[in-house]
């Protein structure tokens, strides 16, 4: 979309601000890999429990909230 209607200098500065935002919520959690595009994978390595993930998974869609 953002491609789309701006520019694709847009779209690549917006995966970017997307990814550093993800990397620092991430922390020492796990790691993040983008797969291509606008695709990404987050790997978690320290797993403690379920309630962990649903946190992560909170703060992921909260952080998406936030303006770019």
């Amino acid at each position: 979309y953002t491609t789309l209607f701006r520019s694709h200098n847009v779209g690549d500065l917006l995966l970017q601000i997307v990814a550093t935002r993800l990397e620092e919520l991430l922390d020492d959690l796990g790691m993040l890999v983008r797969l291509g595009g606008d695709e990404f994978v987050i790997l978690v390595d320290n797993f403690f429990d379920e309630i962990m993930i649903e946190n992560l998974a909170v703060n992921i869609r909260n952080l998406f909230k936030e303006k770019f």
